[in-house]
């Protein structure tokens, strides 16, 4: 689905042009799929009512009517952009998650002894008398490392959204003008051997005070930058 933000170069392309069209089209029935519901949360909700609102949607509307009703002009708080965060929701929530699930399932399988200690932490901080929550989350330190890992490993996500140069610069000596459409290759970052270890070999980089030293999954720019 990441695809379709690619769509006006594949277009142009012979094979890619019958699978962009493709890609708009299943874009759009998700996108009625949400308008549709959006106008029908409209429709049950008390936008004037000073209760907490149940689920995202909720507060978008009820954000949107209080700017509206204060005579605020310059917000972003409109239709378009509540379907666009609910597909963003959707594309996260959903096929983000099922894949690394997925993955993280198939590569426990093929390593048992990490499976085992994986196991083992959740026995020891969850225990099997209810479920694991958020706030658990600094208490899972090894069941992060996995989940980390098998996103890496899985490469579940192998090239980042579209990106587009603000100023002119030069990377590596290839001069890259204003306004260029760039793709950053998490691949090539997720298989680098200097922070990886590769068909077994260990990385060049070695992590130091038990924090990691390559990039994350997902990150690429700015954000990476910021970590």
């Amino acid at each position: 689905m990441l695809m379709w933000k690619h769509i006006g170069w594949m277009k142009n392309l012979p094979y890619f042009s019958s699978l962009a069209k493709q890609i708009e089209e299943n874009r759009n029935i998700l996108y009625t799929y949400f308008d549709e519901h959006i106008n029908q949360h409209k429709a049950e909700i008390d936008l004037d009512a000073d209760n907490e609102p149940k689920d995202y949607v909720e507060a978008f509307l009820k954000e949107q009517h209080r700017r509206e009703r204060s005579g605020d002009e310059a917000h972003y708080f409109n239709q378009t952009q509540l379907i666009n965060m609910c597909f963003d929701l959707w594309l996260a929530g959903q096929e983000t998650i099922s894949l690394t699930i997925g993955w993280t399932i198939v590569y426990l399988i093929l390593n048992p002894e990490v499976q085992k200690k994986l196991h083992k932490e959740l026995d020891e901080m969850i225990g099997s008398d209810r479920m694991v929550e958020e706030n658990d989350k600094n208490l899972l330190k090894y069941t992060c490392a996995v989940v980390n890992e098998a996103q890496r490993v899985a490469n579940i996500i192998s090239h980042n959204l579209l990106h587009k140069t603000s100023k002119d610069v030069v990377i590596d000596g290839h001069f890259i003008p204003k306004g260029t459409s760039i793709v950053p290759q998490m691949s090539v970052v997720m298989y680098d051997d200097e922070f990886y270890s590769i068909h077994g070999k260990e990385p060049t980089t070695k992590r130091r005070c038990g924090q990691t030293v390559g990039p994350y999954p997902f990150v690429c720019g700015i954000r990476m930058r910021r970590k």
